[in-house]
């Protein structure tokens, strides 16, 4: 029986973590993509 109790707060806690992950990565992802990006055009324009 404690096992089953257990599971619900595991369940949200692994689903916590990994939408933390991923906004994490959603967020280094855009930063990456908008330096590079500048970078591009800076080239571009250089």
């Amino acid at each position: 029986m404690p096992v089953s109790s257990n599971l619900p707060s595991k369940l949200l806690s692994l689903v916590m973590a990994l939408t933390f992950i991923n906004l994490q990565q959603a967020l280094w992802v855009r930063t990456f993509h908008k330096n590079a990006f500048e970078a591009l055009t800076a080239r571009i324009y250089i």
